[in-house]
């Protein structure tokens, strides 16, 4: 028997009658939400106007809007806190709801931050590194150069990858040449390539498995957690990165959610509900629908 699991949307619509603005307009280009994430009870919003949008899971009610600098390219949980990534790595303390700005982290090339393997990482694509803050002294203790282009980054409880191109030129794709790379977070190194991909991929990292699609052959992998040698695929068509969460693996698609056995790869159920980007906790599988994410 397959743990219960709920599949939620949230709207732009929702977003913009939860705080009070025009939920009949469309948000400036660029301004609309951005990332999710479900931690501390709440599901929090981040938008291109700047803002984190906080929201009670359970009555969806407005509970507080953060208002930051800069456009908020990435949100995720852990060590205590919600980390938003905007120009600088911003720390948001669920209880006191204080948003602590880190001084000397991130820049106008940062695009991703990850949470995991005792760090806050975080992703730029402009100098090519990979930033290591520590998430007790909230302070960066380490920058580690990527070879090649960084464009991609996850991180779990014990492994962090890095997503790369072999060039110092433009990236186009999704299709061409990408590297994963394990970031060893002992040694604040990055590992030879481990494993050659031929599209962007989507990546979600398990106690037991790291997880990629193909977005451009339509496939979902299994992976060795510590080799990231294949240990199973299975062809699932094009989907956006994969969300792991009650014994499942999520795929989100515009217009529907299919839920994979990790086991046995078999797909569990469809579910006519379509998102751009997702997240999972809080008792469910949270789709937020917006103008502006990544639609593949």
């Amino acid at each position: 028997m397959w743990p219960r699991a709920f599949v939620c949307i949230v709207s732009v619509a929702a977003i913009a009658a939860t705080t009070g603005a025009d939920a009949t307009a469309r948000s400036a280009k660029g301004e609309g939400p951005t990332s999710i994430v479900a931690a501390f009870g709440s599901i929090w919003i981040g938008t291109g106007s700047g803002a984190v949008i906080r929201i009670d899971a359970r009555t969806m009610r407005l509970q507080r809007v953060h208002r930051g600098r800069g456009f908020v390219h990435s949100l995720a949980r852990g060590y205590g806190a919600v980390w938003a990534l905007q120009d600088h790595v911003v720390r948001i303390h669920p209880k006191r709801g204080q948003a602590t700005v880190l001084s000397d982290t991130g820049s106008a090339t940062t695009f991703e931050l990850a949470v995991g393997a005792g760090a806050v990482w975080v992703a730029d694509d402009g100098r090519d590194v990979v930033d290591r803050i520590d998430p007790r002294l909230t302070e960066r203790t380490a920058t580690i150069r990527i070879p090649g282009r960084a464009v991609g980054l996850a991180a779990g409880h014990e492994h962090a990858l890095v997503v790369s191109v072999p060039t110092r030129g433009r990236v186009t794709g999704p299709p061409g040449i990408r590297l994963l790379r394990r970031l060893d977070p002992h040694a604040n190194r990055v590992s030879p390539p481990l494993v050659r991909l031929e599209c962007d991929p989507g990546i979600a990292i398990t106690r037991d498995a790291t997880w990629t699609t193909n977005p451009c052959a339509g496939t979902l992998v299994r992976r060795d957690p510590k080799t990231l040698a294949a240990t199973g695929a299975r062809r699932v068509g094009r989907w956006r990165a994969p969300v792991a969460g009650f014994g499942s693996i999520w795929l989100i698609g515009q217009r529907s959610v299919t839920r994979v056995d990790p086991e046995t790869l078999r797909v569990i159920a469809r579910i006519p509900a379509g998102g751009s980007v997702a997240t999972v906790g809080e008792g469910a599988v949270w789709l937020l629908e917006c103008w502006g994410c990544d639609n593949t």
